[in-house]
């Protein structure tokens, strides 16, 4: 069966400056479009145009939307279904609940909330909570809140290399930094999700539905730094009570090294340096190489076999190893940054027609040799 349906319709005059084609009325009627509707038409760089009904969608789409709670309901469970309609771009959200909320349950619900950004509780009462979203989404600039959800992520993983020097107050930066990590990620996840239903606000900014993936798979980059750095500054805490001899100076060595590759693959996702991007994963490639290389504990870090430790040994090699695996995570996240810069250079390229240009060369340049020996 043909998924795609073809409709031949004459353009019409209905004004001094104005021009008409009739909508095809099975297409109206299926995405229940009316008269009074709005529809979203977006000139492709191409030339075609294409029209959706998103906009009528959005028309309808209710501002507020309830969820029911009672006294067996998880907070943070609660949490995820304010986070998907916060994405959705639902402006307020009111929980009910036919029992009294507890105390607890509202605290810990307040302490999540705030990696939310421009979201808070307009009213409170035992058996009601109003939350209202203040975000005017068409005055952000996405490039910037991008740039700034990676300085946040960049910090975080600088803090969690100073906790792998000792440094006691490096865990709890990397905590605090954590939450503005996750403030402007969901943040820029809402913008984009905007972005890929409002076409008319992207296109005018210059976001292509192929830049939104992209910076979809970015932003997804500089959330997980954020969440490998935290495990390593949680692993370092649990090695507090250990001796130097877990951490060997080479260990530092890779991670400062990971971080420099990492900035080198952001620098060139942000300014579209292939060359860069091709080198980040490089780097990425070998330092990880350099990881899956090692081997028994006393080879790494001078210290007994497994089975010769005691109980808090064992703890403390298993937390040496944790954060080993997030760094070798770290060293990854390069590699999808510059894939992604990569392909973004080559947006504009018109492969087909250099491709009929090479084939047209080509044959001509096979007609002009002389024809010698018996055909196949």
């Amino acid at each position: 069966m043909n998924l795609v349906r073809q409709y031949n319709r004459k353009v019409q005059k209905i004004g001094p400056s104005s021009l008409a084609v009739a909508l095809p009325l099975e297409w109206a009627r299926e995405m229940s479009v009316d008269s009074s509707c709005h529809i979203l038409i977006d000139w492709m760089s191409d030339g075609a145009l294409s029209i959706s009904a998103k906009a009528s969608i959005l028309e309808s789409r209710p501002s507020n939307c309830v969820i029911p709670v009672n006294r067996f309901s998880n907070p943070k469970h609660i949490y995820r279904s304010i986070v998907s309609l916060y994405l959705h771009c639902v402006d307020q959200i009111i929980l009910i609940s036919q029992d009294d909320m507890s105390a607890e349950f509202l605290s810990i619900l307040r302490a999540e909330l705030r990696r939310l950004h421009g979201v808070d509780i307009i009213y409170k009462s035992p058996r009601k909570v109003i939350i209202q979203c203040f975000l005017d989404q068409t005055k952000y600039l996405f490039t910037s809140l991008q740039k700034r959800l990676y300085q946040a992520a960049d910090e975080s993983l600088e803090q969690a290399i100073y906790s792998l020097e000792q440094n006691k107050e490096s865990p709890k930066k990397v905590l605090v930094l954590e939450d503005e990590v996750d403030r402007l990620y969901w943040l820029a996840l809402r913008q984009l999700l905007f972005y890929a239903e409002r076409r008319d606000v992207a296109i005018k900014i210059g976001m292509s539905a192929r830049h939104v993936v992209d910076a979809r798979l970015a932003i997804k980059v500089f959330k997980k730094i954020g969440d490998y750095s935290k495990d390593i500054a949680l692993n370092m805490t649990a090695l507090s009570t250990a001796p130097r001899t877990y951490l060997p100076e080479r260990l530092l060595e890779w991670a400062r090294s990971i971080r420099m590759t990492f900035n080198k693959a952001a620098d060139a996702y942000f300014a579209g340096d292939v060359d860069l991007a091709n080198t980040a994963i490089e780097e990425s490639t070998q330092l990880e190489a350099e990881f899956l290389k090692i081997g028994s504990p006393s080879e790494v870090f001078g210290i007994a076999l497994a089975d010769e430790m005691s109980n808090d040994g064992v703890r403390h090699l298993l937390a040496i190893y944790r954060i080993i695996d997030d760094l070798i995570h770290v060293a990854r996240s390069s590699n999808p940054l510059g894939e992604v810069t990569i392909n973004r250079c080559y947006d504009h390229c018109n492969w087909c027609d250099a491709s009929v240009t090479l084939s047209l060369h080509h044959e001509h340049e096979v007609k002009q040799q002389p024809i010698s020996g018996a055909p196949y």
